[in-house]
């Protein structure tokens, strides 16, 4: 605990709503999270957004899958698996992971919610996120302050109109 930083949202955002307080968020990532944080010459911010709303994380070994994860074997058929929130960010951290710096943001699948056919979809994102924050920044996108509902929706929406490549992971 005492390595930890806490920062309190303005006064006005308690009238303003979720869109602000993931508006804030964006703001201060910018501000506080270093250049190139995630190594393999990513020059870019990042920030993780999670949800109070989310239980827990789910790994997934698809069907065949030619590398079957959470040491699952080959069974014909899509398998879930509990992991930590630890083990998600550490995927999205590998060295391996070259092409991050192309997406806007990065969120999960959610198990119950639809087939799921492959590891990645090109996707709406909410709940636990890792957003681009130099993309964002560069064009000028955040979350809009006076949503109360949706705001991820709308954030979305005006992300992929400019351009930007959101991903389920």
């Amino acid at each position: 605990f005492p390595q930890l930083t806490i920062y309190e949202l303005p006064n006005e955002s308690a009238r303003l709503g979720i869109g602000d307080a993931r508006f804030c968020i964006q703001l201060l990532a910018d501000l506080v999270c270093p250049i190139g944080m995630l190594g393999n010459n990513d020059r870019n911010k990042y920030c993780f957004v999670l949800d109070d709303s989310t239980r827990k994380f789910i790994g997934l070994t698809l069907a065949d899958d030619p590398n079957p994860a959470f040491e699952k074997e080959k069974t014909g058929k899509m398998q879930w698996s509990e992991v930590s929130l630890g083990q998600s960010l550490m995927y999205l951290q590998s060295p391996r992971f070259v092409d991050r710096g192309k997406f806007a943001g990065i969120g999960f699948h959610r198990k119950g919610f639809g087939s799921i056919k492959g590891a990645y979809a090109r996707a709406h994102i909410y709940s636990a996120l890792l957003l681009n924050i130099s993309w964002l920044t560069e064009r000028h996108l955040y979350f809009r302050r006076d949503l109360w509902l949706w705001e991820d929706l709308d954030f979305n929406r005006r992300v992929t109109a400019q351009g930007g490549v959101l991903c389920k992971c």
